[in-house]
């Protein structure tokens, strides 16, 4: 599964081996592959199984205590030296920076490996939950149709108990239906009126003269309301002072 990034890893361990044993101290080259083998078998361990789990932080930790452990003892056991434990600390650190640029790469390696089984369970996920909300449609569905057989047979025993009922539910129906057909009348009529109201308007933009001569005809109309509210003033004024009129005459023909 991981064969290119352990590749990678064994190709980077005896490199800085390489450098570290076989440069400075004459290591021969079969020893630095067996610690090579041994460090890559370990840290690979970690970068599979620690890594995902612990964080990179303590992923590198990890790497540097076990690549210092492992260089360490291989080393006391093919090529003992007397400052082992400061080069196996001086490679492991070098190893270990390159563990830093090496985890992400692990990382991206894992997360595309384990994708498609996620996607497979997001999938899953997503069809159990269609199926059950299915499934609860399906038994919501039945209960309201079973709700209504009973509505229905406890109305028919009613009506038959009752016979009157039927005839006022009838009239209740009836009055429903008519409250409707109002209501979509009046929807109909106020839909109209604001169509006319566009098309006046329209109509304005088109012919500016028509706006005046609609505001001079609604000058008219006040106008002329105006004078028969003073016409109907004036006329229950002029009966008022007839009846005035007809009184003094009376008071005046008894006091005589």
């Amino acid at each position: 599964m991981f064969t290119k990034a352990l590749l990678i890893k064994f190709i980077m361990i005896t490199a800085v081996l390489w450098i570290v044993l076989g440069w400075f101290y004459g290591i021969s080259f079969t020893n630095i592959l067996i610690t090579s083998v041994f460090l890559t078998g370990f840290a690979y361990v970690l970068d599979v199984y620690i890594l995902p789990r612990i964080g990179n932080v303590f992923a590198l930790i990890s790497d540097l205590v076990v690549a210092w452990a492992v260089i360490w003892i291989v080393g006391s056991i093919f090529y003992p030296l007397a400052n082992l434990g400061t080069i196996s600390l001086i490679a492991a650190i070098i190893i270990t920076v390159g563990e830093m640029f090496f985890h992400p790469y692990m990382e991206r390696k894992f997360d595309d490996e384990h994708e498609p089984s996620r996607e497979e369970n997001k999938r899953q996920y997503k069809g159990n939950l269609q199926t059950e909300f299915a499934e609860d449609m399906d038994i919501k569905t039945a209960a309201q149709a079973k709700e209504k057989d009973v509505n229905m047979i406890k109305s028919e025993k009613r009506n038959e108990n009752d016979p009157s009922r039927e005839k006022r539910q009838y009239k209740g129906n009836l009055q429903t239906e008519f409250a409707e057909d109002m209501d979509i009348k009046t929807a109909a009529q106020a839909k109209e009126k604001d169509v006319n109201m566009i098309k006046s308007e329209k109509r304005n933009k088109n012919d500016p003269s028509r706006e005046e001569r609609q505001y001079k005809g609604n000058l008219q109309t006040e106008f002329a309301e105006d004078m028969d509210i003073k016409t109907a003033a004036q006329a229950k004024q002029k009966d008022v002072n007839i009846i005035k009129s007809k009184k003094r005459k009376v008071n005046r023909s008894r006091r005589k």
